[in-house]
């Protein structure tokens, strides 16, 4: 049994995610796929919930996991100033291990599945670019599949009203058309 094969993995946007003690989420705006650009040119609070549901004979085992960030077009990493202030791909990689899950005073059968949840909280937004499409990225073991992502999609502002133009319907050259 492969980890790849058997693991079930779920990506959620939201504008605020928080975990209990008992391990449960709890988000505000979630599922979102659309945002914008606040005035200083950053999407507002995001956060991104990655879990992922470990089958029951692969619990305790180690495997590899990251998120990134992708241009959903190209699926190029998406560069963000780093600490140093130079750009760096948003990825995030971390030796991971799901536990079998443990609720004090009760009898759980050996084949539930181990859960591994990560949180990535961006309380100040991401500067991204409007007009493009995104996608968060789940790598298992250095591999990754499409349903273990979640894309969303900056859209550009509505077009301004036009000024200068004619002053009503009868200033419009052939207007009404003649037939």
């Amino acid at each position: 049994m492969a980890l790849l094969d058997e693991a079930r993995v779920t990506v959620l946007l939201a504008d605020y995610v928080a975990v209990d003690a008992g391990g449960k989420l709890t988000a505000v705006g979630a599922a979102f796929t659309l945002t914008g650009l606040q005035p200083d040119g950053h999407t507002p609070p995001m956060h991104v919930a990655v879990l992922v549901d470990v089958p029951g004979p692969l619990v305790g085992q180690d495997f590899s996991m990251s998120v990134s960030l992708r241009d959903d077009e190209s699926g190029a990493p998406v560069l963000v100033p780093g600490p140093s202030g130079e750009p760096e791909p948003l990825r995030i990689a971390q030796v991971m291990r799901a536990q079998p899950p443990n609720v004090p005073g009760l009898q759980l059968p050996p084949s539930l599945p181990g859960r591994v949840q990560v949180v990535l909280g961006f309380p100040a937004g991401l500067p991204l670019e409007v007009g493009h499409s995104y996608r968060w990225s789940v790598e298992l073991d250095g591999a990754s599949r499409p349903e273990w992502s979640a894309p969303f999609h900056v859209p550009a502002p509505a077009p301004g009203p036009v000024f200068g133009g004619p002053s009503g319907p009868a200033s419009i050259p052939n207007f009404p058309p003649h037939g």
